[in-house]
């Protein structure tokens, strides 16, 4: 006993001594922990798994743009994302692969501004595998990013020059073939763009035409003078027509003073040659312009004199005296103003729309036109000045535009129509000048965004202000790389009106460029989609709900599919519960064997059999959980089966019953213990009770003095034995009743 009391003692000085050392050491460990994340430049965190933060580095605090770690302890992750949806994808993400790296997030510092950020996170679990946390680590890239953004930006704006210049630039070898040249120069020879004429090796002599000799002579002068300026040359371009261009050329020479490549600038001087050409014919061209041209054109003096007329003028109103031009002097000057009239006289041109009736008009002058009724014309008079630059002729164009101005009243009832159309649908459109910077909106615009149109001028700016404040910089970006890029505009974003109520709209655009590259226009569409996006905001909030009542349940759930012939068959989902009875995770059986029979063979049971899930049905059986070890687990399920558009899903409730079971056998071993030992009392009652009758028959043949004494023992006898059967009653009525009210039964042994 001494020797065991020593050891005792020994032993437990020993386990202290351990116990001490090891939290010594532990506490070296957190310390130098500790002291390398408050010196490490990426930013550490540690938060609970509700995603409140619990502990971060100093490099941490320094990113968020805060001075003090108790400005950011005990405040949820959720607080610094600049969009809180990245949180749920995030939190999703990681609870579902259990670590994350690499993550991109963008998050947000006191100050407003954004940090770019790259996370690698991992879940702390406890020694029960429950979760106790969230650890990870922060990357900023805030600064590589402005870098790689702010290279990018300058090589695009010396892109930007070489492509967007209004001119042909070219580069060439010293041979004549073509290196590189802006979209101006490929689009003037006629190709889709600079990469075709680079993937073609287009040569300047051989595939563009250009004269071999005089091409020599231009290497000959480039080699003596470096440069050449306004030399006119003729080219062909793709389609084999002939174009002229004015090019200035500049050699760039190696080391060794030879011509590496030539480099220059084209103009299109196409136009200038043709004109150059027509200016040598112009009275002929002029001639035939005036005389065959679709326009009627008279020619009048200041006194009223008709000087001459083409032949669309008198198919029109006739060459006779008795035509309209010819009897009256300036006819048009009837269907004109005071105000249009005054300016005519001073020199301005005079444009308007008349309306002339040609049935009426045949009744008084010789009309060779066979056009019916009211015609719209078009009427431009243009006084030509003569030396002293007062007018001395009128020229008169008169157009028939009836076709036009049908098309017009049509365009009218059309738009009518979408503006019906708009006001249903809840979509206004908008179309935007981008040189006037001006803005026309549709009446259904004014209406989304609660606008009168007479006492509201829509802007680019005023539009801008009415957008939330949190998504204004995100739109007025996306349109800005919209028309700088070339790219789709298609972007979701929230309006303020005046009263602070906020309306969820979708915007789209379209925008028309110039050959210079440069956006003139942009029309679009916004469409008020509050009442989609708050249902889609509703729907994502049920989502969580049920994710989390789903997670949290103590009872097993297993979402699967049925088969087109009505078996249970893949498994869609499975919550906590029912990843811990199958011994399996959600993971490993949607890899592995996903099919419910593997786990849980129900597909032949009659209750499956007898539903009919052509919109719900319920049942309710027992079964038994096939795990890893081949060990079966008893358990109750319940079975709800319903439809989704054209899929059968089942909702399998698993409830564990081996305890209910243990106690079901413990309580029927208790009652068939019962009825046992009432049989037992029975049996006992009767073998006292009948050689009890016996003693008494033999004890009234004694004399009075003994047989006394033996019949009070015999009726005490008696009465103890009454009490028994007393008893045996009570029981039978107690085992009676159990049996009727909690349904206890059992099969009784047979004899």
């Amino acid at each position: 006993m001494i020797a065991f009391s020593i050891l005792f003692l020994f032993g437990l000085r020993f386990y202290l001594g351990y116990a001490d050392r090891s939290a010594k050491i532990a506490h070296e460990k957190d310390t130098s922990y500790q002291m390398i994340i408050s010196e490490i430049e990426d930013g550490y965190f540690r938060a609970n798994p509700e995603g409140v933060l619990e502990a971060i580095s100093p490099s941490t605090v320094k990113m968020l743009g805060h001075s003090n770690v108790d400005d950011i302890i005990g405040r949820p992750l959720s607080d610094f994302y600049q969009n809180p949806d990245d949180r749920i994808v995030m939190r999703n993400r990681l609870f579902s692969e259990k670590t994350l790296k690499n993550h991109p997030l963008v998050l947000k510092r006191s100050d407003g501004s954004l940090v770019y950020i790259t996370a690698n996170v991992h879940l702390i679990y406890a020694e029960d595998g429950k979760i106790t946390g969230i650890e990870g680590i922060a990357h900023d890239n805030t600064d590589a990013l402005l870098a790689e953004k702010t290279l990018h930006e300058g090589e695009s704006f010396y892109r930007l020059i070489f492509e967007s210049a209004n001119i042909g630039l070219f580069q060439c070898t010293a041979d004549g073939v073509v290196l590189l040249v802006n979209p101006v120069f490929a689009f003037t020879l006629g190709y889709s763009g600079p990469d075709q004429m680079v993937r073609e090796k287009v040569n300047l002599i051989e595939t563009l035409g250009l004269d071999s000799e005089g091409y020599d002579r231009l290497r000959e002068e480039l080699s003596y003078q470096g440069a050449v300026r306004n030399l006119e040359i003729s080219l062909k371009k793709r389609d084999e027509t002939q174009i002229w261009l004015n090019i200035n050329v500049v050699v760039i020479k190696d080391f060794s003073d030879q011509a590496a490549v030539y480099f220059g600038t084209a103009i299109d001087i196409t136009e200038k040659k043709k004109m150059e050409a027509w200016l040598i014919e112009n009275q002929q061209k002029f001639q035939s312009l005036f005389y065959f041209s679709p326009v009627a054109i008279f020619v009048y003096n200041t006194n009223g004199t008709l000087i001459d007329s083409n032949s669309a003028a008198i198919s029109l109103f006739g060459a006779s005296e008795k035509s309209l031009p010819e009897s009256e002097n300036l006819f048009f000057r009837a269907y004109l103003d005071d105000d249009e009239k005054e300016a005519l006289s001073s020199g301005k041109v005079v444009k308007r729309e008349i309306l002339m009736d040609f049935d009426t008009l045949r009744e008084k002058y010789h009309i060779p036109s066979s056009h019916p009724g009211i015609r719209y014309l078009d009427l431009m008079v243009t006084p030509i000045p003569g030396p002293d630059n007062l007018p001395k002729w009128f020229l008169v164009q008169i157009s028939d535009i009836t076709e036009r101005k049908e098309a017009e009243i049509a365009r009218i009832v059309a738009n009518e129509r979408l503006k019906e159309a708009e006001v249903i649908a809840r979509l206004g459109h908008w179309e935007l000048d981008l040189k006037k910077d001006k803005l026309f909106w549709s009446d259904e615009l004014y209406s989304i965004f609660e606008k009168i149109p007479r006492q509201f001028i829509p802007t680019y700016d005023t539009f801008l202000r009415m957008i939330h404040p949190e998504d204004r910089g995100m739109v007025d970006e996306a349109f800005q790389h919209h028309i700088r890029n070339k790219i789709p505009y298609d972007i979701v974003y929230r309006i303020k009106l005046a009263d602070n109520r906020i309306k969820y709209v979708r915007g789209i655009s379209k925008t028309e460029w110039d050959e210079e590259g440069l956006a003139v226009r942009s029309v679009g569409i916004i469409h008020d989609i509050t009442n989609t996006r708050l249902n889609e905001l509703a729907l994502r909030e049920s989502e969580l709900k049920y994710r989390q009542m789903f997670s949290n349940v103590s009872l097993g759930l297993i979402l699967f599919e049925f088969t087109d012939e009505g078996e249970p068959g893949r498994i869609m989902d499975l919550n906590p519960k029912a990843q811990e009875m199958l011994q399996k995770t959600l993971l490993e059986i949607l890899i592995g064997h996903n099919q419910i029979q593997s786990y849980l063979p129900i597909s032949g049971s009659s209750f499956v059999k007898d539903l009919s899930y052509i919109d719900a049905d319920i049942c309710s059986f027992k079964s038994g959980i096939i795990r890893n070890d081949n060990d079966i687990l008893p358990v109750q399920v319940t079975l709800d089966i319903f439809r989704l558009e054209k899929t059968v899903v089942g909702l399998a409730i698993l409830e564990d019953i081996t305890i209910k079971n243990q106690y079901e056998e413990e309580r029927i071993g208790l009652i068939k213990q019962i009825e046992k030992n009432l049989a037992e009392l029975s049996i006992l009652n009767d073998g006292v009770r009948n050689p009890l009758t016996v003693i008494m028959l033999l004890v009234d043949e004694l004399e009075k003095e003994i047989s006394d004494p033996v019949l009070a023992q015999i009726k005490n006898i008696d009465e103890l034995i009454s009490q028994l059967d007393q008893r045996w009653i009570e029981s039978d009525k107690i085992l009676q009743y159990l049996q009727k009210h909690h349904h206890i039964t059992y099969k009784k042994e047979k004899k």
